[in-house]
């Protein structure tokens, strides 16, 4: 998905480009319309102004300040930007695009990109899983807890009993919101999983990542 670019070489070269979104079907819904329709601010000086993409299904409004920062460094013309917009199209205009997801999760969206590209060339494969005989089970580090314990302890709960919170790779809180999150999920009273990125030496700096 970070290599758009390259659906115009294989268009040059008479090659089908299938584009893989290890992300879910919903952030790729979200991210081809704001750059697609590029939503513009009416007041400039309010980061709090809202933005909604009303043809994604259940799509809430946004304050700017969410959107992404390198949409909203956007400028028109720049050779940079204008390289970086191109290539997230691109992905939309591939002969095909693949999806880290499946469609009991993402199934309004899955639809929503077959309507919107014009075909019915989207495919929901996930969910792809590292296989258990190649190394440790460690995508994105090492846990707190071992991978058997989660499993065991996984294989105590009830179907559809535990409450799965992620945050992904590129997200990080603040100090603040991860003690409130965590004191939300305590009270809630359900069973939970909490998988929190590493924080960086900058971000324990400024008072990221951390439960206090």
């Amino acid at each position: 998905m970070f290599v758009g670019w390259t659906h115009h070489l294989a268009r040059q070269l008479g090659i089908r480009r299938y584009a893989f979104f290890p992300s879910g079907a919903f952030a790729i819904s979200f991210v081809y319309s704001l750059w697609r329709e590029m939503p513009q601010r009416k007041n400039y000086s309010d980061d709090n102004e809202m933005v909604g993409f009303p043809r994604i299904p259940n799509s809430p409004f946004y304050p700017w300040w969410q959107l992404s920062p390198i949409f909203r460094r956007y400028v028109k013309g720049d050779p940079k930007m204008e390289f970086i917009r191109d290539s997230f199209l691109a992905n939309g205009s591939s002969y095909g695009s693949v999806f880290n997801s499946f469609g009991g999760l993402e199934g309004a969206h899955l639809d929503y990109l077959k309507k919107e590209l014009g075909h019915n060339r989207v495919w929901a494969i996930g969910p792809v899983l590292p296989p258990d005989d190649v190394g440790p089970n460690e995508r994105g580090g090492s846990s707190s807890t071992s991978i058997s314990d989660i499993r065991s302890w996984l294989d105590t709960c009830q179907d559809h009993s535990v409450v799965y919170v992620c945050f992904g790779s590129q997200a990080v809180l603040t100090n603040k919101q991860m003690n409130e999150l965590a004191l939300g999920l305590e009270k809630s009273g359900v069973k939970f999983i909490l998988a929190v990125k590493g924080a960086t030496k900058g971000h324990v700096e400024e008072d990221y990542g951390a439960i206090r």
